[in-house]
C-alpha cells in the first residue's frame, strides 16, 4: 500500500498534503472503507422517508410532468404547455407513478439510492486529494440542511449533483486516457453521461467547458496533444448542446401563443434592476449561498436584498473570498474537471436575477467542501478531527430542522388526506374549482391533484361567476353564495348556491 502511495504522489495524483493526512494507510480506518462508509451515511437518509410532505413549488411542476408522461398524454405541466422545467428529473420518476398516482414514498427511495450514488461519487473524487479524509467530503456533502431540504422533495438537484459527480468522474478518465481505443470508448462514455446531467438541469451543460479548460491545460503541461484536446472536448460537449438547443426550440414551439409563454433564458433579465444592480444583487446572493451551506448553525442567516453591510454579508463575504483562494490553490495544485467547472456554474447564477435559497449553489457541495480543506490541508495533524466536528454539527443542524419540518409536513400531509378524500367531489373539469382564504400548500395540493392552476381569493371575497366549488380551511369558514357540501379534517368544500 505504501508503494503504491508513493506512486500516486509521484504522478502528482495525490499532493504532498494529501500523503500526510493518508498517514499509515496500511490501517484504513472504518471512514476509508466505502461500504462502512455508506452504512453510515445512509442512516440519517433513511429516517427522512416518512409519509408526510411539505410541497415545493417546483416539486409540484416536476410531479405533473412525470404524471401526463406515465399516463401518455400530451406533455403538459399543470395543464399548460409551457413546461419550464427540464425533462429530465421528470423522466427519471416516472416509474414511480406505474406503484401510485402520488407515489412520494416512492419518489423518496429513488432519492435516496441518489444520495448513495452522490456518495459513492464524491468519495471516489474526492480520495484523487484527500485520501484518509474523503469520507468527511462526501459526509458534509449528504449531511447538509440545504441538501436535506432537496432530498426531502421530488426535486431535481439530488439526481442532479449524482450525475455530475459521476460524469465528472467520466471525464477525468477521459482527460487521462492514453490509448485511442480507450480514448474513444471514455469520449462516447463521458459525452452520455453530458447528456444525462443537462438534461436533468440544463446548467450541467458547463461540465463540458470544465473538461475544455482541463483538456488545454494539460496540453500545456504536455501530458496530452492538442488534437486529442480539440476533438474529446467536442465529442464531450456537442451532443448534449445539440440536445438542449433542440428541447430549447421544442419549448417555445409549444409555448407559442400562450399568455405564460417563457422559458428561463427570457427570464435572464431582471426588468426592475439594471444589469449592474442585478449582478451586484447575485454576487450577494451566491456569497450568502456559499456561507450558509458551509457553516454550521447559520442556514437559516441571511440579509436582505441590497443589505450589504448586515453582519450575515459581510460573514460571508470573507468566507466566500477564503474558498476562493482556496479554490485557485486547488488548480495550481492539480487539473480537475469539476474544479475547474466550478467557475462557469457560478458564473450562470451570476447572471440569473433570482433568490432559491440556497438551492442553487447545493450542486457545488462537494468543490466547496474540497476548497474548504484546502484552507486547512497544512494542519494535517487535526485535520480529521476538524472535519469530524464539522460533520457532527451539521448534522445536529439538520437534525433540528428536520423536526421543524416534520411538524409542519405532518399538519401538510393531512390536509392533502383530505383533500383526496373530498377530490371526487370536485373532480370535474368542466367546472371552475376555486380557493377561498387557503394557504399556499393546500393551494399547491390541488393544483397538484387537478393538474391545473385554480383561482385564488382572499377570506370572505367572492369567486369569480365560473366557479362551481370553493375549498377553504377551517370549520367555521364561510364563503358568500356558497353552501358546505363536505368536510374533511381543516378542508371544507362548499358548492354554489343554485
Amino acid at each position: 500500500m505504501a508503494d503504491e502511495l508513493n506512486s500516486l504522489t509521484s504522478t502528482g495524483v495525490l499532493t504532498p498534503q494529501s500523503t500526510q493526512i493518508a498517514g499509515n494507510v496500511g490501517e484504513r480506518p472504518w471512514y476509508d472503507r466505502p461500504l462502512l462508509m455508506l452504512l453510515v451515511l445512509a442512516v440519517p437518509m433513511l429516517i427522512q422517508i416518512t409519509p408526510w410532505w411539505q410541497p415545493a413549488d417546483d416539486a409540484i411542476g416536476y410531479l405533473s410532468l412525470a404524471r401526463t408522461i406515465a399516463d401518455g398524454s400530451p406533455l403538459r405541466m399543470l395543464g399548460s404547455p409551457v413546461l419550464h422545467y427540464a425533462i429530465g428529473y421528470p423522466l427519471l420518476i416516472v416509474p414511480t407513478f406505474y406503484f401510485s398516482q402520488l407515489p412520494l414514498l416512492q419518489i423518496l427511495g429513488l432519492n435516496f439510492a441518489f444520495a448513495m450514488l452522490t456518495a459513492y461519487g464524491v468519495y471516489l473524487w474526492a480520495r484523487r486529494y484527500v485520501a484518509g479524509t474523503a469520507f468527511f467530503i462526501a459526509g458534509l456533502t449528504l449531511w447538509n440542511a440545504s441538501y436535506w431540504d432537496l432530498y426531502r422533495q421530488p426535486l431535481s438537484e439530488t439526481a442532479f449533483l449524482a450525475a455530475l459527480i459521476w460524469s465528472g468522474l467520466a471525464c477525468r478518465r477521459l482527460l487521462e486516457a492514453k490509448g485511442t481505443r480507450q480514448i474513444i470508448l471514455l469520449t462516447i462514455v463521458a459525452a452520455l453521461s453530458l447528456i444525462v446531467v443537462s438534461t436533468i438541469r440544463q446548467v450541467g451543460i458547463f461540465l463540458a467547458a470544465g473538461y475544455g479548460v482541463a483538456a488545454i491545460v494539460a496540453v500545456l503541461r504536455r501530458e496530452s496533444s492538442w488534437t486529442k484536446a480539440i476533438w474529446t472536448t467536442l465529442g464531450v460537449g456537442m451532443p448534449a448542446s445539440a440536445l438542449l438547443v433542440v428541447l430549447l426550440l421544442i419549448y417555445r414551439s409549444m409555448a407559442q401563443g400562450h399568455s405564460d409563454a417563457h422559458t428561463y433564458v427570457d427570464l435572464i433579465i431582471d426588468p426592475n434592476m439594471t444589469f449592474a444592480q442585478q449582478l451586484i444583487e447575485s454576487v450577494r446572493l451566491r456569497m450568502a449561498e456559499i456561507g450558509r451551506q458551509l457553516l454550521p448553525g447559520l442556514f437559516k442567516a441571511y440579509g436582505h436584498q441590497g443589505e450589504w453591510l448586515n453582519i450575515n454579508t459581510i460573514i460571508y463575504a470573507v468566507v466566500t473570498v477564503a474558498i476562493m483562494y482556496a479554490w485557485w490553490k486547488l488548480v495550481i495544485a492539480d487539473n480537475d474537471v469539476m474544479v475547474l467547472t466550478f467557475p462557469f456554474y457560478v458564473a450562470v447564477y451570476l447572471l440569473w436575477p433570482f433568490d432559491q435559497g440556497t438551492r442553487f449553489m447545493a450542486p457545488m457541495l462537494p468543490v466547496l467542501w474540497l476548497c474548504a480543506w484546502r484552507l486547512v490541508a497544512n494542519r494535517a495533524t487535526t485535520l480529521n478531527r476538524l472535519f469530524a466536528g464539522l460533520l457532527v454539527a451539521h448534522l445536529a443542524q439538520c437534525l433540528l430542522y428536520f423536526g421543524v419540518y416534520l411538524a409542519a409536513a405532518q399538519k401538510n400531509t393531512a390536509d392533502l388526506n383530505a383533500l383526496i378524500e373530498l377530490k371526487p367531489s370536485f373532480n370535474d373539469n368542466r367546472f371552475v374549482v376555486c380557493g377561498v382564504g387557503i394557504s399556499r400548500q393546500t393551494e399547491m395540493f390541488v393544483n397538484l391533484l387537478l393538474d391545473r392552476r385554480i383561482p385564488i381569493v382572499k377570506a370572505g371575497e367572492v369567486p369569480e361567476q365560473q366557479a362551481k366549488w370553493a375549498i377553504t380551511e377551517g370549520a367555521d369558514a364561510t364563503v358568500p353564495g356558497f353552501d358546505v357540501e363536505h368536510h374533511v379534517g381543516r378542508i371544507t368544500l362548499f358548492v354554489r348556491r343554485d
